[in-house]
């Protein structure tokens, strides 16, 4: 995937009030894991990052990390 298709991307995802899913991987116990896809909803979007809404947790996320996740595949 291209820098642009990256970049377009990101551009169309993380507009205010829009709702993603991201791919988290929970830890159960010793080496077992369960892989899950959590919907956060995109508050507001300032120069350098991102903040997002799940379920009353806030949290910030950086371009380069959700740029980062669209090149793995993990937001949908």
């Amino acid at each position: 995937m291209s820098e642009f298709e990256v970049e377009a991307k990101m551009n169309m995802l993380c507009k205010p009030g829009r709702i993603i899913q991201i791919r988290t991987k929970e830890i159960t116990g010793g080496r077992n894991f369960i892989i899950r896809w959590k919907k956060w909803t995109v508050i507001k979007r300032y120069k350098h990052h991102v903040l997002m809404n799940c379920r009353g947790y806030r949290e910030s996320f950086t371009n380069t990390d959700i740029k980062e996740m669209i090149r793995k595949e993990e937001i949908k």
